[in-house]
Order: structure tokens, then sequence, then C-alpha cells
């Protein structure tokens, strides 16, 4: 039988703590603080994000828009009024109201 030579258990002792070493600067980058898989994380936050934002902006330029309309639109304003339900001062409204159909009782 062959008895191993201290300089072969140090290189298998340098293999496996070097092994370890490597296992563990892997595990960091994947899993650690700002590793892949937080990257990947922060990367999809940031495009729902940007679509949030870019929907944002269509809605102000839509209030914008509308705003201008009121400042300077007096039709605009009466017909905004109407579809609230006022109505000029002397002016009658008429509603129809939908005739409901009655159950049948049985």
């Amino acid at each position: 039988m062959m008895s191993k030579s201290p300089v072969n258990i140090l290189n298998l002792v340098f293999y496996v703590i070097f092994s370890l070493f490597a296992f563990w600067i892997g595990f960091i980058i994947i899993y650690g603080n700002g590793g892949i898989n937080n990257r990947k994380k922060a990367s999809l936050e940031l495009q729902v994000l940007e679509e949030d934002i870019k929907e944002l902006e269509r809605e102000r330029k839509l209030l914008e828009w509308e705003i201008e309309k009121i400042r300077s639109n007096s039709a605009y304003i009466e017909s905004f009024a109407r579809e609230l339900g006022y109505r000029k001062k002397g002016e009658i409204i008429f509603r129809f109201m939908k005739k409901q159909e009655e159950e049948p009782q049985g």
C-alpha cells in the first residue's frame, strides 16, 4: 500500500479550499446583494415603471388638452356642463326614461 505524501495531502487540501472558495464566489455573484438575480428583478421593475411613466405622460397630455379647451372654448364648457346636468336660466330639461319590463308573476 502506498501512503500519501504530505505534498499530495497539501495539494488535495488546496484544491478543496480553492473549490469551496470558487463556489462561494459564484454563489455571491448570482444570489448576493447586487447579484444577477437582483439585477434581473430590478430590470423588470424598471420596465414596469417606464411603462407607468409613459401612461401617466399620455394622461397628462390629455388633461392639458382638456384644460386648454376649458380655458379657450365656451361651447366646450357648455357641453361639459350639460353632461353634468346643468341648464341655462329659463331652460327646461326633459329626461326620457326607459320603460322597465315587468317580470312575469308565476
